[in-house]
């Protein structure tokens, strides 16, 4: 509608094609939505960075939450990701309480893919100690927990018991 090409146009899209204006209706991305990423603090997004947020529904409410989880200076990409992997608020929260603050958007996709929990770090702390570290949390989860692996840990100066 006019009204909708004049809203973009407020909102600093002033050069959309036919080709634009349907990609965003096609995938029903609202003025509203473009002035709540405009308050995040995304300003000059492009349309094809603001269907993919839609379309993956990175809405405002997940960008603030994860903002408030910890999450600082990421990109619309790297949302993204968090998203698709399903990396939620809590999980970043809970991993960042449980000493790894300084985790990267690969990293955080990596545990959850993995299923490196909280409840499952938590675990393998109570079993092997604090100084886990994520690698060796990561394996522990992908390749189970066998003789080399506890070797590796005496290796690292882990006490590890045989029992």
């Amino acid at each position: 509608s006019p009204e909708f090409i004049a809203e973009m146009y407020q909102l600093g899209f002033k050069d959309l094609d036919i080709d634009d204006l349907v990609e965003l209706s096609n995938h029903g991305i609202e003025p509203e939505f473009i002035k709540a990423l405009h308050d995040f603090g995304f300003k000059d997004l492009d349309i094809d960075e603001v269907v993919e947020l839609g379309i993956h529904n990175v809405t405002p409410r997940y960008l603030s939450e994860m903002k408030e989880a910890g999450l600082k200076d990421i990109d619309v990409e790297e949302f993204v990701e968090l998203r698709i992997h399903n990396v939620t608020p809590r999980f970043v929260r809970e991993i960042r309480e449980l000493g790894f603050d300084k985790l990267d958007v690969d990293e955080l996709v990596e545990m959850n893919i993995h299923h490196v929990t909280p409840r499952f770090i938590r675990e393998m702390r109570s079993k092997f100690g604090d100084q886990l570290t994520l690698e060796q949390l990561i394996d522990m989860r992908i390749h189970g927990i066998d003789e080399d692996m506890l070797e590796d840990l005496r290796s690292a100066g882990i006490r590890v018991s045989k029992k």
